[in-house]
């Protein structure tokens, strides 16, 4: 739990004396953990995070200070997002390491905080990598239990991937049937969407969002929409419609393709379901923000009042003192006149 200590003096980086403090300056955040890497059975160990005034016993040989704890992240890049690893140091005291873990973001949630918020918009999709209290969490339990309050990236490019996998399956395997002839042979340069990442320019897998293409077969021209027809009982005798993969995939455009939320529908459907769940998330975050946003400035002005200053409450309070000294000087100065009356007519 967080504690507060008040200082009775401030220091300077050599640790001398430059006046004293009379607010509180270090808010400790004490972290109690145990490691599961210590030989036998799991060790409790204790990070404190320190934040406030420098401390001159706090410093290493070189006369850097450390007495603050810090957060970072150990691992993760833009393409890797889910790959995340936090780092978690404490202070470092003179002649002593600094206590410090490293901990997969997969494997812990924090109930609160900007980093679990920021976590939370990178966390994934698949439901296997979501653990909490040792097991699996589905993803739509986890949204019903107010632990996570919209979708995250990862989540939304799910989708889109999915998207873009579905299609190139499906377009590739028509036209593979319209580049099939009655007796079963296939024109090998069938292929026309592919992951434009893969070497060779004609591979389809591990199709992205990200990496879909068209393949190179198809754009010198060596890749043609197939033109042997296979709907309604094709045969030796019976070649079919040579626009039978055209129709075949204009079909497709509006016919139920993709899985969502266990039925059916089409390409059309699926997007405009992906983009009314952003519009959601968006406003349900937007909302969320402007209230936090009035609680912190309802915050902020219960503080002010009790320890802010006012330009204009002072002002009226210098005036109505001034008005109360000028007062005071005129009832001392009719005293004046009255005293010297009546001495004088004493006299």
């Amino acid at each position: 739990p967080p504690t507060t200590r008040y200082r009775i003096y401030n220091y300077d980086s050599a640790g001398n004396v430059k006046g004293r403090s009379d607010w509180p300056e270090d808010v400790r955040v004490n972290l109690v953990y145990r490691d599961s890497s210590a030989g036998n059975g799991a060790e409790v160990k204790k990070i404190t995070l320190v934040n406030g005034a420098i401390d001159a016993d706090l410093q290493d040989a070189s006369g850097k200070h450390n007495n603050v704890g810090k957060v970072e992240l150990a691992a993760g890049s833009i393409d890797a997002p889910l790959n995340t690893k936090l780092k978690f140091t404490g202070f470092q005291k003179r002649g002593a390491a600094a206590d410090s873990f490293t901990t997969d973001t997969k494997d812990v949630r924090f109930s609160s905080g900007s980093v679990q918020a920021s976590l939370d918009m990178l966390s994934t999709s698949d439901v296997r990598a979501l653990v909490r209290g040792g097991g699996t969490i589905n993803l739509a339990d986890l949204k019903a239990s107010n632990e996570m309050n919209s979708y995250s990236y990862d989540f939304y490019m799910g989708k889109l991937d999915l998207l873009a996998e579905t299609f190139t399956k499906n377009m590739n395997e028509v036209n593979k049937k319209g580049n099939t002839n009655y007796a079963g042979v296939t024109n090998p340069n069938y292929v026309l969407m592919i992951n434009k990442d893969n070497a060779g320019g004609n591979d389809p897998s591990n199709v992205t969002a990200a990496n879909i293409g068209i393949s190179r077969g198809w754009v010198n021209g060596t890749t043609h929409i197939g033109t042997n027809g296979f709907r309604n009982g094709a045969s030796a005798t019976n070649r079919g419609d040579t626009t039978d993969t055209v129709l075949e995939m204009l079909e497709q455009m509006t016919s139920p393709m993709m899985k969502m939320n266990n039925t059916k529908t089409n390409y059309a459907d699926y997007m405009n379901n992906v983009s009314t769940t952003l519009a959601t998330d968006s406003y349900a975050n937007k909302n969320a923000q402007e209230i936090n946003k009035a609680v912190l400035e309802g915050i902020n002005n219960s503080r002010d009042q009790l320890s802010g200053v006012s330009l204009d409450e002072e002002a009226a309070n210098m005036m109505t003192y001034s008005s109360s000294y000028n007062a005071a000087a005129r009832l001392m100065t009719t005293l004046n006149d009255t005293l010297e009356t009546l001495l004088a007519i004493g006299r």
